[in-house]
């Protein structure tokens, strides 16, 4: 998504489409990679609350946490360990604060 926004200097909605998410959930993903960059120890709390923001707004347009999960791993969002793949239980245990 990153490098559609700089290199293609798509937007949101273009990016939205072809992905078939929210411009919302495009918004927050693309914040959070621009997050990533910064050295601030702060940023996983910042990405954190961007992607419970994310699962939310994604909760809210009637998306299961399987299609929310496929998602982020589509868009390249890092789980907490930066490790690993998204799964419908995991992005589920965020949304529920566990």
């Amino acid at each position: 998504m990153e490098k559609e926004f700089i290199d293609k200097s798509m937007t949101l909605r273009q990016i939205a489409e072809k992905h078939n998410c929210s411009r919302v959930f495009v918004r927050n993903i693309l914040s959070e990679k621009v997050d990533n960059f910064d050295a601030n120890q702060n940023v996983i709390k910042k990405l954190d609350q961007k992607v419970i923001h994310s699962i939310k707004e994604s909760k809210v347009e009637g998306k299961s946490f399987a299609q929310i999960a496929n998602d982020f791993n589509r868009i390249g969002v890092k789980t907490k360990t930066e490790k690993g793949q998204w799964h419908g239980k995991t992005v589920r245990d965020v949304y529920l604060g566990l």
